[in-house]
C-alpha cells in the first residue's frame, strides 16, 4: 500500500495516521510521531514477523489448537503473525506488530530453538473474521501421528499483500513418525486443488526438516 495524502488505518493493535506532515505510527511496544513534508510517499509493506520488539530469532512456532492426522492428502488454512514495515522514499523508518508479541522455547534449553509463538484455529476455508494475522494454506500429505506444531524459519517463506488480506506462501506437509518435512510452495494458495497435492510432495525440493 502507497500513501500520499491523508490516511487513518489500523491493523488489528497496529496504527497509522497521516495528517498533513504529521505522521503517527503506534502498537503495543511503541508510538511514534514524524514529520514529513507534504507529497511525501508512504509505502506500508507486510513483513514477517522478526523485528518487533527486537530481532530475537528467524523462526515461527504455530500451534494448532486441533492436532491434525490424516493418512490421505488434504488442504486446511491457519492464521500466523505478520509485521508491517513502514518505509519512506524507499528505507524502512519502522516495524509495527498487529498483534502481541509472543516467545515459544521449541526443545530443550540446550538444543532448542527460540521461536516467534503464534495459537491458530483450523479452517476449512479461508479465514475471514481474524484481525491482524495473515492467512495461510497448508496442504498436507500425511501425518502418521497427531501434529500440533509447526516449525516454520522465516527465511524460506514469503509474506504478501493481496488486496485488503494478507497471505503467506502454502506449505506442503509430509509427517513420517517422529520426523516433519515443510515445503514451502511457491503458488497462488487459492489455485492449488486437492488433486495437485501428492505431486506437489514430488515437485518441491525439500526445505526444511524436524522432529516432533
Amino acid at each position: 500500500m502507497k500513501i500520499v495524502g491523508d490516511i487513518e488505518k489500523t491493523w488489528g493493535e497496529a496504527f497509522l495516521k497521516r495528517s498533513g506532515e504529521r505522521l503517527i505510527l503506534r502498537d503495543r511496544y511503541k508510538s511514534m510521531e514524524y514529520m514529513v513534508e507534504k507529497g511525501t510517499e508512504i509505502e506500508i509493506l507486510p513483513a514477517k514477523p522478526s523485528h518487533v520488539p527486537t530481532h530475537l530469532t528467524n523462526h515461527m512456532l504455530i500451534e494448532m489448537e486441533t492436532p491434525v492426522y490424516t493418512v490421505e492428502p488434504m488442504m486446511i488454512w491457519i492464521t500466523a503473525p505478520y509485521e508491517l514495515d513502514i518505509r519512506l522514499d524507499g528505507g524502512s523508518i519502522a516495524y509495527l506488530s498487529p498483534t502481541k508479541v509472543k516467545y515459544y522455547l521449541y526443545g530443550d534449553v540446550v538444543e532448542g530453538v527460540l521461536c516467534r509463538y503464534h495459537q491458530t484455529k483450523l479452517y476449512i476455508d479461508e479465514p475471514r473474521e481474524e484481525s491482524g494475522v495473515a492467512s495461510l494454506r497448508l496442504l498436507i500429505t500425511r501425518v502418521s501421528k497427531p501434529l500440533k506444531y509447526l516449525l516454520i524459519p522465516l527465511e524460506n517463506i514469503h509474506v504478501y499483500e493481496d488486496g485488503e488480506k494478507i497471505y503467506y506462501n502454502p506449505i506442503l506437509v509430509e509427517g513420517v513418525g517422529d520426523e516433519v518435512v515443510l515445503k514451502v510452495v511457491d503458488r497462488d494458495p487459492h489455485k492449488i486443488t486437492l488433486y495437485e497435492v501428492p505431486v506437489l510432495s514430488e515437485e518441491y525440493e525439500e526445505k526444511w526438516r524436524y522432529r516432533i
